[in-house]
């Protein structure tokens, strides 16, 4: 419809947990500024995307917790998205993943 208002994102969140349709436009919305943020924290794309897929499967999974607050849920994507960033660098999984593929050793740093 023509001039149809949009549902909000705080709308399709709650509406995503009766309906995989609402999350989908959810992540339209979003998947590229999660993928974003990722881009410019990990080494490479593969990691970005995976963190991303990571990222929204935390969010559809999480939805029955989501409760709506004065932020708004973009911000709550974004928090999962640091999550999910800190535990693959606590994990050093980014890390050993770009090691890997230059085929470098190891390095430990003197503290």
């Amino acid at each position: 419809m023509i001039g149809a208002e949009q549902p909000s994102d705080t709308e399709l969140l709650l509406d995503a947990r009766t309906s995989p349709e609402p999350f989908g436009v959810f992540y339209e919305r979003h998947v590229a500024s999660v993928l974003a943020f990722f881009r410019r924290r990990v080494a490479g794309p593969e990691e970005a995307f995976d963190l991303t897929a990571e990222t929204f499967a935390a969010a559809l999974t999480s939805l029955a917790r989501y409760e709506p607050g004065p932020e708004p849920p973009r911000a709550w994507l974004l928090a999962i998205a640091r999550h999910k960033l800190s535990e693959a660098l606590r994990s050093h999984r980014i890390q050993d993943g770009a090691r890997r593929a230059l085929a470098m050793q190891p390095r430990t740093v003197g503290v």
